[in-house]
């Protein structure tokens, strides 16, 4: 089931039981570390603070996904517990960006 379709058919959970299983793929955002816009690792790291992934977890997708810390998912044997996921910060990103040599232009959207 889609996440739309988990909300819509989860008004009958009085008629139903509905199982929420986890399965082993996942959605990730990559960065093409060959374009010149990427391949500064300030540039990386200030974008994925600059994602609030809790809220599109919570909000968009809800509850039906996990932020995770890296390409491995939590459940695997592979999986390095010692990681924790980026935080949400977009005043860190910001001084990331900075770092990196960009220049904040204010009012030019």
């Amino acid at each position: 089931l889609t996440v739309k379709n988990y909300e819509i058919i989860r008004q009958y959970a009085d008629l139903f039981y509905f199982a929420k299983y986890y399965y082993n793929y996942y959605s990730i955002l990559l960065y093409n570390t060959h374009h010149p816009l990427f391949q500064n690792p300030m540039v990386r790291r200030a974008l994925t603070h600059a994602i609030n992934r809790e809220y599109i977890v919570r909000d968009i997708l809800n509850g039906m996904a996990e932020v995770v810390a890296g390409p491995v998912e939590d459940r695997s044997a592979w999986h390095d517990p010692k990681l924790e996921p980026l935080a949400y910060d977009p005043y860190l990103a910001l001084e990331y960006l900075k770092k990196a040599g960009w220049t904040l232009i204010r009012n030019t959207w």
